[in-house]
């Protein structure tokens, strides 16, 4: 589901449980205006798709990054539990 930052739903998808997440993600339109920030949790980590939406539409992809992640994550609004 992707909401904007009221809560309000933008876009979602209803999908069997044995679907997996990652690949639901591919399938959003991602019809955003341009600057906008998507936040995720750690399975989205998608590299290809987060290039994609900056080079192609400006949108900044903010997944919850994986401790062995190749990329960093700056200023995320999550927070790891020890």
């Amino acid at each position: 589901m992707l909401v904007n930052k009221t809560g309000k739903p933008i876009e979602f998808y209803l999908a069997p449980g044995s679907c997996n997440d990652a690949k639901i993600l591919q399938s959003f339109c991602f019809y955003l205006p341009s600057e906008s920030i998507v936040y995720g949790d750690k399975i989205y980590n998608n590299y290809q798709l987060e290039d994609l939406l900056k080079e192609s539409m400006n949108i900044m992809f903010k997944p919850l990054r994986k401790k062995n992640s190749k990329r960093r994550s700056l200023g995320s609004i999550y927070t790891e539990r020890n």
